[in-house]
């Protein structure tokens, strides 16, 4: 119950106590009552300060403040769909205090396999908490992974986490959606996104999302054809099975580079690449060589549908129009990681932010 409706109902005991005293008392009374009521509202103020609320549930993590204030009000995210996120999970935890992302390991055990990975502020729907360092999340479909509590942060914590990092975001529906390049029908289409795609709502006019393709490139889709609501970013999942060990080798590899630098024309890993130089030294590790360009590289190996795509295959694109320019790495979970930009460095995308050209299996299996 918040400080305004404690204080009503206070007023309203007042009221009642006043109409029974003794009008020859009432003023002593009323001096008396207003005494309190001071003394009420200041040990309220006290109480609301920067000392959590004793529910048993988790405090804040040590070093993590929410935006302008140490620990946001209970009136100020009543005030924001932010708080919509939390429908979403039945017990939430949010990835927090790592270096780019967190392990997802198969078995509650620092040696077991890795079968994928989630990023800073990601939100997890915790299953099990029953062995003592580790949380058991759910990964859909019923499978589930191990993440090292120490980074997770739950209960109460957690909730207001997923509150400040929550963003408002549109869901494609069970149909592929055509991205506008103007918000009105019969616009040049600049992409097809698939069902299952999250992207990033820039702003809502008119019965039109425009949505953030990536950095310095938006689209529009109907408000319609979207669910739109504020979301975490989900973990992804490698979808290890029936994946060789090469395979799974290769994606932890490229995971290894997340957050790391793009310079145009390197071939550096570590130090700088571009889309091609990235994957090209990716895969000459597993002594599988590729074409220096992304152009050249989109003929090595055998093309594939989509259907058909694992972990570990290449997707080729076309960013301005024309021939192919660009390539990423499948990860799984609809999932790329690529030397984007100079802006933005090795990153997670969407499979499909860019009209797909074609997609090739380069190990041969």
């Amino acid at each position: 119950m918040n400080n305004h409706k404690k204080i009503e109902r206070f007023l309203e005991k007042i009221r009642v106590i006043l109409k029974n005293i003794n009008l020859k008392h009432a003023g002593t009374a009323v001096c008396v009552l207003a005494g309190v009521i001071l003394v009420w509202l200041f040990a309220g103020m006290v109480a609301s300060g920067s000392q959590p609320e004793e529910t048993g549930e988790e405090a804040l993590p040590a070093g993590v403040r929410l935006p302008g204030t140490e620990q946001a009000s209970e009136t100020e995210y009543a005030e924001d769909n932010r708080t919509q996120v939390l429908d979403y999970y039945n017990r939430i935890g949010v990835v927090y205090n790592v270096n780019g992302y967190l392990n997802i390991r198969e078995k509650p055990e620092e040696d077991s396999r890795i079968i994928g990975k989630a990023l800073e502020f990601s939100g997890l729907e915790i299953t099990d908490d029953s062995r003592k360092g580790w949380y058991g999340i759910s990964l859909g479909e019923g499978k589930t992974g191990y993440v090292s509590s120490e980074f997770v942060a739950a209960g109460t914590a957690g909730e207001k986490l997923a509150v400040e990092h929550a963003v408002y975001t549109a869901h494609i529906g069970n149909k592929d959606q055509q991205v506008l390049m103007e918000p009105k029908k019969g616009a040049d289409v600049l992409t097809v996104l698939q069902p299952g795609d999250t992207y990033v709502i820039l702003s809502e006019k008119n019965q039109w999302l425009e949505i953030q393709i990536r950095v310095g490139l938006s689209g529009y889709i109907p408000s319609a054809e979207a669910d739109a609501h504020y979301s975490l970013k989900d973990p992804v999942e490698f979808g290890l099975s029936g994946l060789s060990e090469e395979r799974a080798d290769l994606l932890n590899l490229a995971w290894n580079y997340y957050g790391g630098k793009y310079v145009w024309g390197g071939t550096e890993l570590g130090v700088g690449v571009d889309c091609s130089g990235y994957v090209m030294r990716l895969f000459e590790k597993f002594e599988v060589y590729l074409h220096r360009v992304s152009k050249n590289q989109a003929t090595d190996g055998k093309e594939i549908s989509f259907e058909e795509i694992r972990p570990g295959d290449l997707i080729f694109y076309n960013m301005k129009g024309g021939e192919v320019d660009h390539v990423a790495l499948y990860t799984g979970n609809n999932k790329i990681i690529h030397a984007a930009s100079a802006q933005n460095g090795i990153m997670v995308s969407e499979w499909d932010y860019l009209p797909v050209v074609c997609i090739r299996n380069v190990f041969g299996d």
